[in-house]
């Protein structure tokens, strides 16, 4: 079901995605204009992903490269300047628990028509979790946000390094990614190099 721009009221697509019983749809559309939807390929259970570029009227599924057996949570898509991202959530096997399990990342230099795996989330090795979305820059730059800190790599997510800034929850929103940080502090970024700062006032004032 969507919400009509013209009236407000709701209506049914007249073509869905076939992503399995509970498909996941993104809150806000990507810079591109492209709307995405997580869900499963219902002949193999599967994690995938389907694109519209024209406003929901068509779709494009496309089925991750996952070696998970069981089923995930959701997929968390972020579209960047040169590559999707696509972080395959769930449960993860071995290691310490994680409130946020991030399954696996994958990366397409084409749209969403073919996927790549980059990162395959073991029981050590960070990152193994993830707070909201990617973060996709140029050149192969990508982010993750984890529980306990934030991660980057330079090379499409194939391996990354620890950075200094701690953790944050990341959301897209119109004016381009949201990064919440410590209480009432934020940032913005709309190609995930450059980052706009800025505090909002919640009420008690921190010291």
């Amino acid at each position: 079901m969507v919400v009509s721009p013209q009236d407000g009221r709701r209506r049914a697509l007249a073509r869905v995605p076939l992503l399995g019983a509970h498909p996941r749809p993104a809150e806000q559309p990507e810079p591109d204009g492209s709307w995405w939807v997580s869900g499963t390929d219902p002949l193999s259970g599967r994690p995938a992903v389907a694109v519209s570029r024209d406003g929901g009227r068509g779709w494009t599924v496309g089925r991750l490269p996952s070696t998970a057996t069981g089923p995930g949570r959701y997929t968390a898509v972020a579209v960047g300047q040169d590559a999707v991202y696509a972080a395959e959530m769930g449960e993860l096997t071995g290691g310490a628990p994680v409130k946020n399990g991030m399954r696996a990342l994958h990366r397409s230099s084409d749209g969403g028509r073919s996927w790549h795996r980059m990162w395959t989330t073991g029981p050590v090795e960070e990152p193994r979790t993830l707070m909201g979305l990617p973060v996709p820059g140029p050149g192969g730059r990508v982010e993750i946000a984890g529980e306990l800190s934030g991660y980057g790599s330079v090379d499409g997510g194939r391996t990354f390094t620890e950075l200094k800034d701690g953790t944050h929850y990341v959301r897209r929103t119109p004016l381009g990614l949201l990064r919440e940080g410590s209480r009432c502090r934020y940032a913005l970024t709309a190609d995930g190099v450059r980052w706009s700062e800025f505090r909002l006032a919640c009420g008690e004032e921190e010291s």
